[in-house]
C-alpha cells in the first residue's frame, strides 16, 4: 500500500463549511501513512469500517490496542481501563462484567438519575436571566453527577472543591494525551518531558480520588441488601465468578480494585467529555439552523408540552429531536478519528494485507461526510434520518455511519450516552430557545481536536419559552 498524508478531518483552524473541496483526498477508502516509527492504516469508507470492525473474525483481528503508548500506560495505571486495554481473556471478562452491571441497574434508573439533574440545571439556566454565558461548566456538572450517581452513588454541588478540581484534571488529561508525539515515538520523549510529568501527576490525582471513594464501597457492600450503584453490581459479580474457574483464583484476580478504579474513570470522564461535546455542538447547531429550532420545538410542544418533562420514552414520538441529535453526531462529528485499533494477527482489509501490529484507525469525520452517501453533507439536515414513508427515525444499521464504534471495541456506555444526550437536550430545548448573544458573531464551527472533537469556548443566550 502506497503512504499517502493522513488527514483529521477537522484541521485546527479550519471552518468546516470550508472541507468541501478537502473531501476527496481525505475520503479514499483506505490508505497507510507513516506515523514516526508506526505503521497506521486509515478506513474512510463505511462497508470497508463494517467489514473490518463488525465481522466475527475480522473485528477480532483488529480488536487489539497499541501497547506502548505511554500517555495510555501513564493515564491508565498500566492499560488496567477497558478503553485502552489491550484485547485479551482477562478484557473481554472485565467488558462483560461492566455491560452486565450497566444493564443490571437498568435504562429506568438511568432516566431517574439524569431527570433529577435535569432539574437543577434548567433552575440554573433560568437564573441566567436571558444574560449571556459559556455553558461549558453547567453542562459537565450534569454529565459528571449523572455518572458518578449511577456508580459510586455520589452526587457534587456546582461549587464543591472535588468538582472543580475534577473539571481541571478532566482537560488537562486530555489535552496532555491527545496527539502526544511520544506515542508514536518513544524517542521524542525527552521533548515532551512537561507534559509527560504534568500527565502523571494528575493521573496519580484522579487515582487516589477514586481510591477513596471505591474503598468506602467495597467496605460498606452487602450483598443481602439493595444494589445502591454500578460498583455493588460489579463487586457482586466478581465473588459470583471467584473460584468458578481456578480454586486458587481470588475476586481480586477477576477484577482487581485498580482496574475498577480505571473502569470508573473510563466511563465519567471519557464519558462526560463526549456527551457534554455533542450537547455543546447541538446548541451551535441550532444557533446556526434557527429554522431547526423551530421544527424542534414545534414537535416538544406536540408530544410533552411546555410544562412537560421530557424522557427517554418520548423518543419514538419525537423522531426530528432524536434525528438532528443524531446528524450533530455526523456533523462536525464529536469524534472525528476513532481510538487506534491493533491488528493482534495478520489480516486483510479491502484486499491489502496488514501486518501484525499494525494500527488501523477509522476516519469517522470522512465516513460521515462521503458525498456518495449523504446529500449535501456539510450541510445540518435532520430530515436525512427519518424515513419518508413512516416519518420514523430510520434504524441505527441504516444510518451509513457508526459514531459508537462497531464490534468488540464497541462504546461501552453507548446506551446511556443516547439516554442521557436525549433527556438532556430535549428538556433544554423544551424549555429554551438558543440565542446568538446581541453583537456577537455565530459559534465557529471550528472544532478543538482531542479525544474527543471539542467546539471552541462560546457564549450563549438562552430565553424561556412562556407555557
Amino acid at each position: 500500500m502506497a503512504e499517502e498524508e493522513l488527514c483529521f478531518g477537522v484541521e485546527e483552524g479550519v471552518n468546516v463549511d470550508e472541507c468541501e473541496g478537502s473531501y476527496e483526498r481525505m475520503g479514499r477508502p483506505v490508505y497507510s501513512v507513516k506515523l514516526f516509527d508506526k505503521e497506521v492504516v486509515v478506513i474512510s469508507s463505511h462497508k470497508i469500517m463494517l467489514e473490518t470492525l463488525a465481522k466475527k473474525n475480522s473485528g477480532i483481528d483488529v480488536a487489539g490496542r497499541p501497547n506502548d503508548f505511554i500517555t495510555w500506560d501513564i493515564a491508565t495505571y498500566g492499560y488496567k481501563d477497558i478503553g485502552f486495554a489491550d484485547y485479551t481473556h482477562k478484557l473481554k471478562t472485565h467488558r462483560r462484567i461492566a455491560t452486565k452491571s450497566l444493564k443490571v441497574i437498568g435504562e429506568q434508573e438511568w432516566t431517574t438519575i439524569i431527570s433529577n439533574e435535569i432539574t437543577q440545571l434548567l433552575d440554573r439556566f433560568k437564573q441566567k436571566d436571558d444574560k449571556a454565558f459559556d455553558p461549558h461548566a453547567d453542562l459537565v456538572m450534569v454529565s459528571f453527577n449523572t455518572l458518578c450517581k449511577l456508580i459510586i452513588s455520589k452526587t457534587y454541588q456546582f461549587d464543591d472543591p472535588e468538582f472543580q478540581r475534577f473539571l481541571e484534571w478532566n482537560e488537562t488529561m486530555f489535552t496532555e494525551i491527545a496527539g502526544n508525539p511520544a506515542d508514536f515515538a518513544r524517542w521524542l520523549s525527552p521533548l515532551v518531558y512537561s507534559r509527560l510529568t504534568n500527565l502523571r501527576r494528575i493521573s496519580e490525582l484522579r487515582y487516589q480520588f477514586m481510591k477513596k471513594k471505591l474503598t468506602y464501597i467495597i467496605q460498606s457492600f452487602d450483598k443481602s441488601k439493595k444494589i445502591r450503584n454500578m460498583i455493588d453490581q460489579i463487586i457482586l459479580e466478581r465473588e459470583r465468578l471467584e473460584n468458578k474457574a481456578n480454586p486458587d483464583m481470588t475476586a481480586e484476580d477477576v477484577y482487581s480494585e485498580d482496574h475498577i478504579i480505571q473502569l470508573t474513570m473510563d466511563l465519567v470522564c471519557v464519558g462526560s467529555e463526549t456527551v457534554v461535546a455533542l450537547i455543546k455542538w447541538f446548541m451551535i447547531q441550532v444557533m446556526h439552523n434557527p429554522d431547526i429550532q423551530t421544527k424542534i420545538h414545534s414537535e416538544l410542544d406536540k408530544v410533552v408540552g411546555r410544562d412537560g418533562m421530557v424522557m427517554y420514552n418520548d423518543r419514538e414520538k419525537m423522531p426530528y429531536l432524536d434525528a438532528a441529535i443524531w446528524e450533530t453526531l455526523r456533523y462536525p462529528s464529536i469524534t472525528p478519528l476513532s481510538v487506534p485499533h491493533r491488528a493482534i494477527r495478520n489480516t486483510s482489509i479491502a484486499g491489502y494485507d496488514i501486518p501484525m501490529d499494525t494500527l488501523v484507525m477509522v476516519n469517522d469525520y470522512a465516513i460521515g461526510c462521503d458525498p456518495d452517501v449523504f446529500d449535501e453533507p456539510f450541510k445540518f439536515k435532520p430530515e436525512r434520518f427519518i424515513d419518508c414513508e413512516s416519518g420514523c427515525l430510520i434504524p441505527y444499521s441504516k444510518m451509513n455511519f457508526a459514531p459508537f464504534g462497531k464490534g468488540p471495541r464497541s462504546c461501552l456506555g453507548e446506551k446511556l450516552a443516547q439516554i442521557e444526550s436525549f433527556v438532556v437536550i430535549g428538556n433544554i430545548m423544551n424549555q429554551f430557545e438558543v440565542h446568538i448573544p446581541e453583537g456577537s458573531a455565530k459559534p465557529p464551527l471550528i472544532g478543538v481536536l482531542g479525544l474527543s472533537h471539542n467546539p471552541e469556548h462560546f457564549r450563549v443566550t438562552l430565553k424561556a419559552r412562556k407555557s
